[in-house]
């Protein structure tokens, strides 16, 4: 048995890993590749710059401007220098927002006390959580 490891041919996200036979032919979908091997998705990602290859995942290295703020729809959170395709869900108890940052910043207000999450997701980085406190 051979391992192989699933990514989308547009993002190099890892998408799922399999065993496959030595002349086994994969059932891959639109838009996937494989590469052979087992990578962790929460590790790695495949380049696909040039030719498809397994890479660590790196840090974020965003910034942001402060992890609490008062919930009257004016004070702001603002994270800046996000990579774009980044997968941002913001969520609390009573609270849930899914976008795709596509402009490099996420900015964030809001007039609920609370306690907030936020988590940013992309095929190239760590996941990233932050907490944000409302008060």
């Amino acid at each position: 048995m051979i391992n192989v490891t699933i990514y989308n041919l547009t993002t190099g996200e890892i998408t799922g890993i399999m065993s496959k036979g030595e002349n086994q032919v994969i059932d891959l979908r639109n838009n996937e590749g494989y590469i052979n091997d087992h990578y962790d998705r929460k590790k790695y990602y495949i380049d696909i710059t040039t030719s498809p290859i397994a890479k660590l995942k790196t840090d974020f290295q965003i910034s942001i401007n402060k992890l609490s703020i008062t919930a009257d729809n004016t004070d702001t959170i603002i994270i800046s220098n996000v990579p774009n395709g980044t997968k941002c869900v913001i969520k609390s108890n009573n609270y849930y927002i899914n976008k795709i940052v596509d402009d490099g910043e996420i900015i964030f207000t809001t007039n609920d006390i609370n306690i907030y999450e936020i988590k940013l997701s992309h095929p190239q980085y760590k996941d990233l959580i932050n907490i944000i406190q409302a008060v």
